[in-house]
């Protein structure tokens, strides 16, 4: 029974190499999916040629390696991970020097946050991002100059979840879903292309799909995401230099705006675009928000009111006889502003100056009961103002003189 058990098995074992290997004579086509091993000669073929063991790598699972013979092609999803001397591959047809066996592993397929090591003289997949570089021995020459190639120890970013976090090697591209948020100094990432320095490693973080709401520091030296604005900003030694001038860069706390509710208030650093459906509500005076390249002057807190899909309309309300929406006009005291159109519901307002600058506002009224909304504006110098009235539906916008 033992002896009928063994002989099951080695059938088995038989066919699965079968399966997997095959040999061809030399001058037919290798299979798609199929590579070769090795070359020899076997009474099986022509004397003038060659046997050809071939290795089906098509369905292998993620993470397998093989022994292949050099200078052929293999399937996307594979890389070279190393290479040695053999005595069973050829003659190259290039230099008629033997071909080299090179070992290939299959990255396709492999779990997101997977590190693995390539040979530095090809390129990185997609999706995967260089952590280190170290000299070998075992990966040949890079082509174009002929240095012996380095072995890249490389990570899967594709895939990680939102919030991850990875220390990777600079200048090198990746998701724009990922943003900077350190840089520092390293051995082991090699020389910088643009100055022959060693290059720095740096720490990226995946901010997509981060939720609504959601704070997080990036380098200031780099583009603020779609959908997020500036909250703060402070000097910082892990951000590097920027490109533009060469000064220190600047750390940012940046805050998530894509996603909230309508109704919803956020503080951000004046003089950067907003997301449309969130308008400007209040300003103040800050510490945090950096220096303004159009006047050299601390840029001012404000802060922001999303209201959706709201209809702004300004109605323009200068001429004293107009008197019916929005009266007296000009003023000296009390302007009164009809809530008919917000249907008594305003919620908030601010006035605004000739330049833009908030002078007086309001917020979390109760006008239910009110026909009108009476604002004193007594306080005000001689000129044009915006009164802007408003709940989370609708704002709208009036004109009126001070005098």
């Amino acid at each position: 029974m033992r002896t009928f058990l063994f002989i099951i098995s080695l059938l088995y074992s038989f066919c699965t190499v079968a399966q997997t290997q095959q040999v061809i004579c030399s001058g037919q086509s290798i299979p798609n999916g199929w590579v070769k091993l090795r070359e020899d000669y076997s009474a099986g073929c022509p004397p003038s040629n060659k046997s050809i063991t071939i290795y089906k790598l098509d369905g292998l699972p993620a993470g397998s390696y093989a022994n292949i013979c050099d200078e052929q092609s293999y399937p996307d999803g594979w890389v070279k991970v190393s290479q040695q001397s053999c005595n069973f591959c050829g003659q190259s047809p290039y230099n008629l020097k033997p071909r080299w066996q090179i070992t290939i592993r299959k990255l396709e397929g492999m779990a997101p946050g997977t590190s693995a090591n390539i040979c530095g003289n090809q390129t990185i997949p997609n999706g995967w991002v260089k952590l280190s570089e170290q000299a070998c021995n075992f990966c040949g020459l890079n082509s174009p100059d002929l240095t012996p190639a380095k072995l890249f120890t490389i990570y899967k970013l594709d895939g990680l979840p939102a919030g991850s976090y990875a220390n990777i090697c600079d200048e090198q591209l990746y998701s724009s879903s990922w943003v900077k948020v350190s840089q520092q100094s390293c051995n082991f990432c090699g020389q910088s292309p643009y100055n022959l320095k060693p290059a720095l490693q740096i720490t990226i973080r995946k901010l997509d799909g981060l939720a609504p709401g959601t704070s997080a520091y990036i380098c200031g030296n780099k583009p603020i995401p779609n959908g997020w604005v500036k909250l703060s900003e402070q000097f910082c030694n892990c951000c590097g230099l920027n490109s533009a001038d060469l000064t220190p860069a600047k750390l940012f706390t940046i805050y998530k705006l894509d996603g909230l509710p309508v109704g919803s208030y956020a503080n951000i650093c004046n003089e950067q675009l907003y997301p449309n459906g969130w308008v400007k509500v209040d300003q103040r005076n800050c510490n945090y928000c950096g220096q303004s390249p159009y006047n050299l002057k601390p840029v001012d807190e404000i802060t922001i009111h999303k209201i959706g899909a709201a209809r702004e309309a300004t109605v323009s309300n200068s001429k004293i006889e107009n008197a019916t929406k929005i009266y007296p006009n000009p003023v000296r005291n009390t302007i009164n502003v009809p809530l008919n159109e917000l249907d008594n519901n305003c919620q908030f307002y601010s006035i605004t100056d000739a330049n833009g600058r908030i002078v007086s506002q309001a917020k979390s009224l109760d006008t239910l009961s009110h026909d009108n909304l009476a604002v004193d504006v007594s306080g005000l110098q001689t000129g044009l103002y915006l009164i802007r009235i408003g709940n989370a539906k609708s704002i709208i916008t009036y004109k009126f003189i001070v005098e």
